[in-house]
């Protein structure tokens, strides 16, 4: 109902979330209800329309609390042989995610490897339900090669194929993962909480920079 999701949002909110981390969860939510829904399992009214479950652009989360190229670079070098492996894992899923024009954890753990074919990574979307193409190159090529094993998915977080165990293992799964990369934003020294949402939103960043050093070399060679 709409009062459960508006006190799911004040619970989130008095644990002290950011408003786009509560919207983060709330859309998870809300993409959960919309498969019920055609399945018919739903109420007259949607109980979403009360709350916010869009991202909420502004100086601090969009400007500021993104990973830069020079970040990505000293992410992929840092040594975290000393650590225990859910630190090695955890750090490849926030590089997969922005090789991945930022791909959310719950599609990552979710990816089968039977979604690689003919150099193409085929996924649905689990916020939208929408198919999504992406060329597997060698970065995420290289991430997968590191989790070969037996499981259907490529990382080895899900391994029952039973909707309702799996589902309880990805919430598990996140929890830790969010630890893990948390703390490797300490280690990195960034100014801000590393989270799987900044890296959903630092391919964006990330490209527009790569574009305009583009835009800069061609420029300054056509100054020339």
């Amino acid at each position: 109902t709409s009062d459960t999701v508006a006190a799911y949002q004040d619970w989130l909110k008095r644990k002290g979330l950011a408003e786009n981390t509560v919207a983060f969860y709330l859309r998870n939510l809300s993409s959960l209800y919309s498969r019920a829904k055609e399945r018919g399992l739903h109420v007259a009214e949607s109980p979403f329309k009360k709350v916010k479950t869009s991202h909420v652009a502004n100086s601090s989360s969009k400007a500021h609390n993104v990973l830069t190229m020079d970040d990505m670079s000293r992410l992929r070098e840092m040594d975290l042989t000393a650590y225990s492996p859910s630190m090695s894992v955890a750090r490849d899923l926030v590089l997969f995610s922005v090789y991945a024009h930022g791909m959310f954890p719950i599609d990552m753990l979710f990816l089968k490897r039977t979604d690689i074919s003919d150099g193409m990574l085929t996924y649905t979307a689990h916020s939208t339900g929408k198919r999504k193409m992406i060329r597997w190159d060698s970065r995420l090529r290289d991430i997968a090669s590191r989790y070969d094993n037996s499981s259907p998915y490529i990382f080895p977080y899900i391994t029952s194929t039973d909707k309702a165990i799996a589902s309880n293992q990805y919430s598990a799964a996140l929890h830790a993962i969010n630890l893990c990369v948390k703390n490797i934003g300490r280690m990195l020294g960034l100014p801000f909480t590393l989270t799987m949402t900044v890296a959903h939103h630092s391919w964006e960043t990330i490209m527009q920079s790569i574009m305009e050093k583009m835009r800069n070399e061609v420029n300054g060679g056509m100054g020339k």
